[in-house]
């Protein structure tokens, strides 16, 4: 036998057990990226209680009445759920056992006072009618009534402060943050590292508004040597899969805006999140992105701000993406601010009314801003900023993001707004330059904000001024 016949049978054996490595490698791989589909999977389903060290902090505060867990945090990642592998911005505070509500004491006191006819409807409606009519100033309105009927400036303060407070909060949903931006206030633990940081709020198929942002005034030339960072906010791209929404015997036909695609949701979705990817300045909430939702979005940019802006800036500026804003009138405005006066700041432009629409005794059918009387039994909204856009200063905004979950959720973000300022009783100033139209103006220094067809119309975006007489 020759000597390399020797070698022949060792060969074989060498090229099978590479091909029985490689085989094990393959069902391991294939393994492992199974196991990682079952566990986002299982994740999914997941109670939220569990995953995030604050819910840690507070699960022990219940047993432990020395325990401290102030919201928002002093980090960041206290919020961060590893299981989940998103940041839970709800507040889940400590309540305290047995107190008794102000509304129970309140309606008895009513139910002491009045000796009229009964009044039909909700609690609030008769609520609300009894009490105008006991009152010396029945003509007033009392907000005060608008559930949660409590102390919330009290409640702030404890939460805050890490302490207990008197009764669960009413409107404090799972808020999860899908996508964060990268390099918006990223300096979690310097103060006043910036002048301004501006919240976009956006549909989640409004692509082209975005663009346009970025491509105006986003653009970092406009705004020299102020320190200035942008972030868009918005939610899940859905399907409208209601031909009508029922609010306390309103019918309402759905509103979702003008989407700016014509792609499937599925589509859409992976479009926003490629879209994220690219751009790193999207904030991109758990819900769907509906009309009817947008007081959720306000809810989830002011939790979002007040735990990863917390002090970076004084103020904010928070506005639609079809406005738009003029650089150099912003930059004026913001420093001409004392800073005494900064923190609790609340200016923004004029709302167009405050008539709240109760639809006609004849029809149950109204637009997308009815409500019903046993929903809200006033006549006039407190005062509020429209939503185009409004500044808040940085103490204002984290009183805000508090006090909204011991305010009932009601789906006109603005509006909704008007009670939580009336509960931390906040009063809200118009700021003249920010404009919801530019006809008949001649001087470009009285526009800060405007809609996007005036400003467009008017800027020449490479130097960033403006041409009124362009309008």
């Amino acid at each position: 036998m020759k000597p390399h016949c020797f070698f022949i049978p060792l060969a074989r054996v060498t090229r099978g057990a590479l091909c029985l490595a490689f085989c094990l490698i393959v069902l391991f791989s294939t393994l492992w990226i199974l196991k990682d589909v079952v566990f986002l999977s299982m994740v999914a389903h997941l109670p939220h209680q569990v995953g995030t060290r604050y819910d840690e902090c507070t699960a022990d505060a219940r047993s432990n009445p020395n325990t401290r867990c102030p919201w928002p945090p002093k980090r960041v990642a206290d919020l961060f759920n590893q299981q989940t592998g998103v940041y839970n911005l709800q507040l889940n505070p400590i309540v305290h056992k047995n107190e008794r509500l102000p509304s129970a004491t309140h309606w008895e006191l009513l139910q002491f006072l009045y000796n009229g006819q009964n009044i039909s409807g909700s609690e609030l409606k008769q609520l609300v009618n009894i009490d105008s009519q006991v009152r010396m100033n029945g003509l007033e309105e009392n907000y005060e009534l608008y559930p949660q009927m409590m102390n919330v400036r009290e409640a702030v303060k404890a939460i805050r402060l890490g302490e207990p407070v008197q009764s669960a909060p009413v409107n404090d949903p799972q808020l999860e943050v899908i996508r964060s931006p990268h390099y918006v206030c990223t300096n979690t633990n310097r103060k006043n590292v910036l002048d301004l940081v501006v919240l976009i709020k956006s549909c989640s198929t409004c692509f082209d508004n975005r663009a346009n942002a970025r491509r105006t005034y986003m653009q970092q030339k406009l705004w020299r040597n102020f320190r200035v960072q942008f972030a868009f906010v918005t939610g899940i791209p859905t399907e409208a899969r209601r031909d009508k929404y029922d609010f306390d015997g309103v019918w309402i036909q759905p509103y979702n805006g003008k989407s700016q695609t014509n792609e499937t949701t599925l589509e859409a979705t992976q479009k926003l999140l490629q879209e994220s990817d690219v751009h790193h300045d999207l904030l991109i909430g758990s819900f769907n992105d509906t009309y009817y939702n947008l007081t959720l979005k306000m809810m989830l940019t002011f939790r979002w701000t007040a735990v990863f802006c917390k002090h970076q800036a004084s103020v904010y500026l928070f506005v639609d993406d079809d406005y738009s804003l003029v650089p150099s009138s912003v930059i004026r405005l913001i420093r001409k601010i004392p800073f005494t006066v900064r923190p609790y700041l609340n200016g923004g432009t004029a709302a167009p009314d405050l008539i709240v629409r109760h639809p006609s005794d004849s029809s149950s059918w109204g637009d997308r801003w009815s409500v019903s009387a046993n929903e809200l039994p006033w006549t006039r909204y407190p005062s509020y900023s429209s939503g185009a856009a409004y500044i808040l200063g940085s103490e204002l905004v984290i009183d805000a993001a508090i006090a909204m979950a011991f305010t009932r959720y009601y789906r006109l973000d603005d509006a909704y707004l008007g009670f939580v300022w009336n509960k931390l009783h906040s009063r809200v100033y118009t700021i003249r330059q920010m404009k919801h139209t530019m006809d008949n103006l001649t001087d470009p220094n009285e526009v800060i904000t405007a809609p996007r067809i005036y400003v467009d119309k008017a800027m020449d975006w490479d130097t960033g001024v403006m041409y009124m007489s362009r309008l």
